[in-house]
């Protein structure tokens, strides 16, 4: 059983996440017991029910099959953290990240305990455990464990196996988030070459690469090629999983940015509605992944002007966040600066500024003060100075931005109406 990161992730944000690359982490051999367990049937209901898009009742039965496992074998078994890693998971998939981030990392500590540093498992929980630190906004924190991780196995695996390629695939969509976009492309190519030759031309995992090639060239505004890349993704994840599959949700966001590209803002917002429909079918509408599209169609209605739909869906989407990471997130970015551009357009320049600032902090401390979002965000604040008298800071504001822009790899915006 594995999740398929499709949280703000995925789509969520820029490629992560956990919404924007759908995915998962492949499954290594696992220890077992030589006789018939009681759990063995438990997780064979619990993969059947994740297949069938059941995920709160198939984390339920993880969570069984991990205390029984605990309390048969011991908290140290390597076995102990097999169910441990598919529980964190599930739990992540849910949207129920602070559990998440401590099983994944428990179910490290046990594999580096038992099965030492070099352990081909010990590379899949270091590939987990760093995807959930790009979720979280500790991008520095996850390139070393992604790193890591790939020396691993591509000693112990051999340089063409699937497992190298997600990996690899991985790291270099951190390093689009990163907007480090020369570091990513030659990545994310040779995981295109070697998915292929380890899984075949239609296989999910290669979709999720696709999906990674997709945003780099978006940010890199080859929109053409960007958008080949996220419909073959669709394409191959519709055949694999059915219209339905939250797995989809990524291939769909891109689609939905390359449209706002072209000005096409009806075809953008059926990409993007299409998304929440499948989330909220999925997870039910409480999910935060529902939180990326949500921002997105707030952003079209801005185009038109029609702030207080705007201002609702933007809303909506901070409470979905707060609720699962709390006020001060770097998830809420993204919404604070929506929000931010809603109330300047309007004229409510004493609400836009704080919420600028704020999301300012949130994107210098993840992304560091050179990204091209923190640029963006510093424009929208420059514009709130001008209109308010502060001038000279507006100026000052203004030129940090443009040199941010000027020396960035990848045109990274949040939004391109």
């Amino acid at each position: 059983m594995c999740a398929s990161f499709i949280a703000s992730s995925v789509a969520g944000r820029i490629v992560a996440a956990a919404l924007v690359v759908a995915g998962c982490a492949i499954d290594m051999p696992r220890q077992r017991l030589p006789a018939a367990e009681p759990w063995d049937d438990l997780r064979a209901r619990g993969a059947a029910l994740y297949r069938e898009g059941k995920f709160r009742e198939a984390a339920a039965i993880a969570e069984d099959v991990a205390k029984r496992m605990e309390e048969r074998l011991g908290p140290e078994d390597p076995r102990v953290a097999d169910a441990l890693s598919d529980f964190g998971a599930l739990e992540f998939e849910l949207g129920h990240y602070p559990r998440s981030g401590l099983l994944l990392r428990r179910s490290l500590a046990i594999r580096e305990k038992t099965l030492g540093p070099v352990h081909p498992a010990v590379a899949v929980s270091l590939t987990w455990l760093a995807d959930f630190y790009v979720f979280d906004g500790r991008l520095r924190e996850a390139e070393p464990l992604y790193r890591r991780a790939l020396a691993i196995l591509e000693r112990s695996l051999g340089h063409g196996h699937q497992q190298v390629a997600h990996t690899l695939t991985r790291l270099g969509a951190l390093y689009v988030q990163q907007a480090q976009c020369a570091m990513a492309e030659p990545l994310l190519r040779q995981a295109v070459e070697l998915t292929e030759k380890a899984v075949g031309s239609e296989h999910p995992q290669l979709a999720a690469t696709l999906n990674a090639v997709g945003f780099l060239d978006l940010y890199q505004e080859r929109y053409d090629q960007a958008q080949q890349h996220f419909e073959r993704a669709l394409a191959i994840l519709e055949k694999a999983s059915g219209p339905n599959s939250p797995q989809l949700v990524g291939s769909l966001y891109g689609l939905g940015r390359i449209q706002i590209v072209r000005k096409h803002y009806v075809e953008a917002a059926s990409f993007f509605s299409r998304s929440m429909t499948i989330l909220e079918n999925a997870y039910g509408g409480d999910h935060p992944a529902r939180a990326t599209p949500l921002n997105a169609l707030a952003r079209l209605l801005l185009v038109d002007g029609r702030y207080a739909e705007a201002e609702s869906l933007f809303r909506k989407a901070e409470a979905l966040l707060e609720r699962a990471v709390g006020p001060r997130h770097y998830q809420l970015a993204e919404t604070l600066t929506g929000l931010g551009e809603l109330y300047e357009q309007r004229g409510d320049n004493s609400l836009a500024a704080p919420l600028f600032r704020q999301s300012l902090d949130l994107l210098e401390a993840a992304l560091g003060p050179d990204h091209p979002l923190v640029a963006e965000t510093i424009s929208g604040l420059a514009t709130v100075y001008a209109k308010t008298g502060r001038g000279e800071d507006a100026g000052r504001l203004a030129e940090r931005a443009v040199a941010i822009l000027a020396g960035s790899q990848c045109a990274h915006r949040k939004f391109d109406a």
